[in-house]
């Protein structure tokens, strides 16, 4: 398979700026890319973006063996249970009016990695938990540690049955897909009429303009996309879904982040996996002076999260007949 352009899924037509020389600086893999800024949105894309053959590479130090067998140990020891189950709080504050009991929840979460998320909602009640991820070993890893069926693949080759779940979530998967209007147009096809679908991706912050090609959630070529609000809400406008409401969240270290990565390429096996490293120190010493900033940011509408819960419509009573 070859390169394709990338361009703003909403105006692709009109002209874009380009972030060039873009290093994967967070895995620190080699090669440079560049993004294409739309000018009317100010959606980012990755221009062009690699074959999807390609970029195994770029996801092969996702979930290594030796972190997956030290989070096995300890959720088996009770441990991070709060840290677990902090994105059904999120859900719960954001949506809870919306979305209902948990103990009459259905729920399929996209890009599920190792089924935290799902495992906090099945100790909470849930009615059914289940998963989709690329990788056969978070598959092995949510069955093994939380007795969670979790489908390896590609979303749009499970086959799920219309309507079959009243809640389907997505955390930091939109940016990770090709078609995204296409992705939508499934989860909305696969979610039932009344349910709702749950994302949460990155969001451009003022950090970002300041850190440039080193802001820490570019990721590329890994994150095709770094959605605006406004296309954000008009794609899933577009798939058939009502937007309930938005929100920015708190995204902590993001300065922090970005700032080592000026002058460290591999953020993460040189940083976050050696947490006593001069490196790493740094780091959580920055992180902590940023924290007022943070909060500030958050509070005034900058954070750097973005989050949107949708409904899909009842259905009409002539069309359910």
């Amino acid at each position: 398979m070859v390169e394709t352009q990338g361009r703003c899924p909403l105006h692709q037509d009109v002209p874009h700026t380009v972030m060039a020389d873009v290093e994967d600086r967070f895995w620190g893999h080699d090669g440079t890319f560049a993004y294409a800024r739309c000018t009317t949105c100010g959606t980012m894309a990755l221009d062009p973006r690699p074959a999807p053959d390609a970029l195994g590479p770029y996801y092969a130090d996702y979930y290594p063996a030796d972190r997956l067998e030290r989070a096995g140990r300890a959720i088996r020891a009770g441990k991070f249970k709060s840290m677990r189950h902090r994105r059904l709080k999120v859900v719960a504050r954001m949506g809870g009016d919306v979305i209902g009991p948990v103990s009459d929840l259905d729920v399929l979460d996209v890009g599920c990695g190792l089924a935290h998320f799902l495992g906090a909602l099945k100790e909470a009640g849930a009615k059914s938990v289940r998963g989709v991820d690329f990788g056969q070993n978070c598959a092995d890893f949510a069955r093994d540690v939380y007795g969670i069926d979790v489908d390896p693949g590609e979303l749009e080759q499970q086959g799920y049955q219309d309507g079959q779940f009243n809640l389907v979530t997505a955390w930091h998967y939109l940016e990770h897909v090709y078609e995204p209007d296409e992705i939508l147009a499934e989860l909305f096809r696969i979610t039932r009429p009344g349910g709702c679908c749950f994302v949460e991706v990155p969001a451009r912050t003022p950090i970002a303009w300041l850190m440039g090609r080193y802001w820490v959630p570019l990721q590329a070529p890994a994150h095709l996309w770094h959605f605006s609000e406004d296309t954000l809400r008009r794609l899933f406008e577009q798939a058939g879904f009502e937007v309930v409401r938005t929100q920015r969240g708190m995204q902590l270290g993001e300065f922090a982040c970005s700032f080592v990565m000026l002058f460290t390429k591999g953020l993460m096996p040189k940083v976050a996996r050696k947490p006593l490293s001069w490196r790493a120190l740094l780091l959580a010493a920055i992180a902590l002076l940023e924290l007022p900033f943070t909060m500030v940011m958050t509070l005034a509408g900058y954070g750097g999260l973005q989050r949107l819960l949708a409904r899909r419509p009842n259905e009409p009573a002539a069309k359910r007949e």
